[in-house]
Order: C-alpha cells, then sequence, then structure tokens
C-alpha cells in the first residue's frame, strides 16, 4: 500500500461497497442523522461554511424515510380543511 487511500479503496472494493465516500463523509453523515446541531458538527470538523458542512452530509431516500418514521404518527382526519394552514 502506498497511502490510506490507496488502502481504503481496496478494502471497499474487496467488501464490494460502492456507496462509501470516505470515513469523514460517514462520521459527518451519521452526526447529522443522530440530530447533532449543525453548527457543533462543522465546529467538530473544522468547516468554516454551511456550504463545506453540507457537502459532507450524504443522505439516502432510506435515511430521510427512517427519519421522518420516527415522528408520531399524524391521524388522518384530525385537523379539518379549516383549521389547515398551509403557506
Amino acid at each position: 500500500m502506498t497511502s490510506i487511500r490507496t488502502a481504503f479503496e481496496l478494502a471497499k472494493e474487496k467488501a464490494g461497497i460502492d456507496d462509501l465516500r470516505d470515513l469523514r463523509h460517514t462520521c459527518i453523515t451519521k452526526w447529522a442523522m443522530q440530530g447533532i446541531a449543525q453548527q457543533a458538527i462543522m465546529a467538530a470538523a473544522g468547516h468554516h461554511s454551511i456550504q463545506q458542512s453540507n457537502a459532507y452530509v450524504n443522505m439516502k431516500d432510506e435515511h430521510l424515510k427512517a427519519a421522518f418514521k420516527s415522528l408520531t404518527p399524524i391521524q388522518e382526519n384530525a385537523l379539518d380543511a379549516a383549521q389547515a394552514v398551509s403557506y
């Protein structure tokens, strides 16, 4: 191995993992999924802008679905149309 990157890419290939970017992306994505405040993530990662920090968060559709499933279920007909507010 000539570098950590080479070793990482080889390990990914041998494991058959296509969508793992690197451990920094993985860690920052997991922090975001756990609800850690973006400012805390930025400070820990050394990011100086929201854009830089967001580039490391790689949410997939299944992550988004799981995040919203943890919310209290909305009961049908809980509000009638007159009570509902839309912006």
